[in-house]
């Protein structure tokens, strides 16, 4: 099982958190989301590492 880091990069974090969508959710440094949160369409094509978060 993957886990994945959410970004440092505000703009980038912003648009994760909104896809979380989780009331009342503060991440901290160490939080990480398990890749069965995620589907096929939410990764780049060229690697199921990188998530694109245009899928959310």
């Amino acid at each position: 099982m993957k886990f994945h880091r959410i970004p440092t990069d505000p703009n980038m974090r912003k648009l994760w958190l909104h896809a979380i969508r989780r009331e009342n959710f503060t991440p901290s440094t160490t939080t990480v989301i398990c890749e069965k949160h995620f589907t096929p369409e939410d990764y780049e094509p060229i690697s199921r590492k990188n998530l694109a978060i245009e899928g959310f």
